[in-house]
């Protein structure tokens, strides 16, 4: 493995997120009965960003075609952990829209730049680290040119 890689898997394995079985089941202790698309819609209204983050891990186990308007909410969250947690199910679904929303986010959102760029990076997705490589901040755009080249 090369230096850059191993820093880019460092850069992403920072944010430890719990497994969709986990966080529903964080969930269901919590009160949350059942966790279907309705339960999600309304467990990312609740006023604690860690009940918010944890519906949002909880969403990895659905198509994205059920869970794209719950992530987008997720996405423009107040909370960091929250958006970085839709970052994750966006990168952890591997499907060719949700990383190419992947690299969109890293493009156009500053904040979650770093953090959607090595997620692209660990997917091996090349298609979406030129997205980001489009992005109008000089260091993000650097950045995902540097993670594509190292993928060769």
């Amino acid at each position: 493995m090369s230096r850059q890689r191993g820093l880019w898997i460092l850069i992403s394995g920072t944010a430890v997120l719990k497994s969709r079985n986990a966080a529903v089941n964080e969930l269901r202790a919590g009160g949350w009965e059942s966790f279907d698309g309705a339960s999600a819609k309304a467990a990312l209204q609740a006023p604690d960003p860690e009940i918010r983050k944890t519906a949002v891990l909880a969403l990895a186990g659905f198509p994205l075609t059920e869970t794209k308007g719950a992530l987008e909410t997720a996405v423009q969250d107040e909370a960091l952990p929250v958006q970085l947690a839709a970052l994750h199910v966006f990168g952890a679904l591997r499907t060719p829209e949700s990383l190419k929303r992947l690299g969109e986010l890293a493009r156009d959102r500053a904040a979650l730049a770093i953090a959607a760029i090595a997620l692209l990076f660990n997917a091996g997705a090349t298609a979406g680290l030129k997205i980001a490589e489009t992005s109008s901040e000089p260091e993000i755009a650097r950045r995902a040119k540097e993670a594509r080249c190292a993928l060769g």
